[in-house]
Order: structure tokens, then sequence, then C-alpha cells
């Protein structure tokens, strides 16, 4: 049986990340609410390879009457992967940007969310669902729910090794798109 030296399976990575924003705390006069926020992610395997990935997320709602809200959402995610010190040494761009407006009504019984959310991945195009909704059954005791959400999982180095620490360099991202189509009691 073979046994693998250490220094033959470690990998050591290391990672910087920080992550600012700004949101509002109070109410105002226009029910308008806003949070967004600015990550910046350093990752690298020590002398094999390095990821940057810059986050822009700027969500804002607003509110029309006592039961009408309309949503935007606007994020961009920006990642550079590159390799160092491999015979072939890759560099990989994987962005993506979104931009989810949405309207919501809101009444003490149900509550009923529309909208669909453009998404640039890396030169292609994607419409994806974002429509939702509550509605209380029998005096708030039960919940029914009904969905249809899509969503897309970036694929980086750095989140590919969270799910498998002993990934070697990739040759290429490609990202997961889901679409779910939901519905149940709670």
């Amino acid at each position: 049986l073979y046994t693998p030296a250490k220094d033959d399976v470690k990998q050591p990575f290391q990672e910087f990340s920080t992550k600012v924003g700004i949101r509002n705390t109070t109410d105002n006069e226009l029910h308008l609410q806003y949070n967004p926020t600015v990550q910046v992610n350093f990752f690298s395997r020590t002398n094999r390879l390095s990821e940057t990935s810059f986050v822009i997320d700027a969500p804002a709602q607003i509110g029309f009457g006592d039961n009408f809200l309309f949503k935007l959402a606007a994020k961009a995610d920006l990642t550079s992967y590159t390799t160092n010190y491999l015979p072939n040494n890759i560099t990989i761009k994987n962005n993506l940007a979104q931009l989810a407006p949405e309207v919501v009504y809101q009444s003490p019984r149900f509550t009923i969310h529309g909208g669909i959310t453009p998404t640039w991945e890396n030169g292609s195009v994607h419409l994806l669902p974002n429509i939702y909704a509550e509605g209380y059954l029998q005096d708030k005791v039960f919940m029914l729910q009904a969905g249809w959400v899509g969503r897309v999982v970036k694929n980086t180095y750095r989140n590919l090794s969270e799910q498998n620490p002993f990934i070697l360099p990739v040759a290429e991202q490609l990202n997961t798109r889901e679409t779910e189509i939901y519905g149940g009691i709670k």
C-alpha cells in the first residue's frame, strides 16, 4: 500500500478578502432602501496560481403605497485567474453581470414576487426567472409556497477548492446555471 509523503499532497492556499458597504438604517419619505457593497478577494495557491475577484452588488427597493415594492439589484462579479510556473501558463477571465428588476405585492394573507434577471456571462446572455409567491392558509397556521427562480453559481478556483482542496489548476472555468421550480406547504 502506497502512502504518499505529506509534501506530495499538501497544497497551501492563501486568501485575503474584504467587503465594505453602506445602507440606510432608518425609513425615509420615499420608503427607499439601499445596501450597496464592494468585495475584493485575493486567492492563491503558493507559487502556482492566483485568482482575484471584484464584486459590486447594489440592491435597492422603493415602496409604493402600502402594498407594492419595486426592487432593482445590479451586480458585477469580475474574476481573473492566472497560473504560474507551469509548462503552459493560463489566464482566464470569468465575468458575470446581472440586472434584476422585481415587483412585489404584499398583503397580510399573501405575497407575490415577479421579475426576470438578465445575466451577461462571459459573452453570452441568459434570462433567468424570479417568480415566487407565498400565501397563508387557515389563519396563518400553514403557508403555501410556489416559485420558479434561476441563478448562476460562479465556479471559481476558490469556490471549487472549498469543495475539493486537492484540485489541480484548471484549464477553464465554466459557471453553473440553475433553474428551480418548487412548491410546498410550510
